[in-house]
């Protein structure tokens, strides 16, 4: 079998060789059509044998290649589906290609396809990592995104049942995305130090910053916006805010020791960093001075 399959993908590649050669319009249509032919014929043979993502089995990039994106978005669903068959429900690898099929159905075009995969692949996602988990949230906030979407569609074409609908499920979703947010945060923000927080806060944001503000334009949405740009303008001064009046109120007199040691290596590294003539080595050593003094606090904190 594999004898015959090289001999039948080198005939292809004579064809293909050929049609580059040839500018005849007609001729190159016959052996274009051809050449498909031929490679689709030893595609299915080594799905037979292999699966449709076996390690030799990829028409995906076969037919992006020969620029043939009709093909290649049909290959590539013929292979997503082929895989969610031999996947169970409730693992990861199977709510990863439903989301992927609903970017395959978004691609086509069919929205109603690509939403109901969408919303099963996040429901997949919070019943293995919960709601507490930044994947499930990205998933939510790619259904927001989704939402969005449908309800200008339906606005457009005039359909505004369909609109209201959607926009029902997009108020939802969007309320969930801030409760679980704010969930997260309050769950991991004692184990960050500040440059933490920042780079956390960083990867975190971006929906809150460029997509919630958008949706502010769907009327009856303002308040809802409203709170989640609230809570997002007040992260990082909130963070900081929280754990100086924690270790100030504390009764430990070792968190109390922590925070000042801690403010006091703070206060040397603002300074140098404001200073003229700072040499970097004394800042880099103040920087790491710092951030262990941060993080010998957040541990005793924790502790209590």
């Amino acid at each position: 079998y594999e004898s015959y399959a090289n001999c039948v993908l080198r005939q292809t590649a004579r064809f293909n060789d050929h049609c580059k050669e040839t500018k005849e319009a007609q001729s190159y249509g016959y052996k274009y059509q051809r050449c498909h032919s031929i490679n689709s014929e030893v595609y299915l043979g080594r799905a037979a044998n292999y699966g449709y993502e076996g390690p030799r089995n990829n028409p995906v990039k076969f037919y992006a290649w020969v620029d043939n994106y009709s093909n290649t978005l049909v290959a590539a669903g013929d292979s997503i589906k082929a895989r969610i068959k031999h996947l169970s429900k409730g693992s990861s690898e199977y709510a990863d290609k439903v989301y992927e099929l609903s970017r395959y159905n978004y691609y086509k075009g069919e929205y109603e396809k690509m939403l109901t995969n969408a919303e099963e692949a996040s429901a997949q996602y919070r019943q293995i990592y919960g709601r507490e988990n930044k994947t499930y949230i990205a998933s939510q906030q790619n259904l927001s995104l989704l939402y969005n979407m449908l309800i200008w569609k339906s606005l457009c074409s005039k359909k505004y049942s369909k609109a209201k609908f959607y926009k029902e499920k997009l108020q939802r979703c969007v309320e969930e995305i801030i409760i679980c947010s704010r969930d997260v945060v309050n769950n991991n923000i004692l184990r960050y130090t500040s440059s933490e927080r920042e780079l956390f806060w960083e990867q975190f944001s971006e929906w809150f910053n460029e997509v919630l503000p958008y949706l502010s334009l769907i009327e009856g949405f303002e308040n809802v916006v409203l709170e989640g740009l609230s809570f997002s303008d007040n992260f990082l001064f909130n963070c900081d805010l929280r754990i100086k009046n924690f270790a100030l109120t504390s009764n430990s007199e070792i968190i109390r020791k922590d925070w000042k040691d801690y403010w006091d290596s703070k206060d040397a590294l603002i300074h140098l960093q404001s200073s003229s003539d700072v040499k970097s080595d004394e800042l880099d050593y103040f920087s790491r001075l710092c951030n262990e003094r941060e993080k010998e606090l957040l541990s005793d904190i924790s502790k209590v």
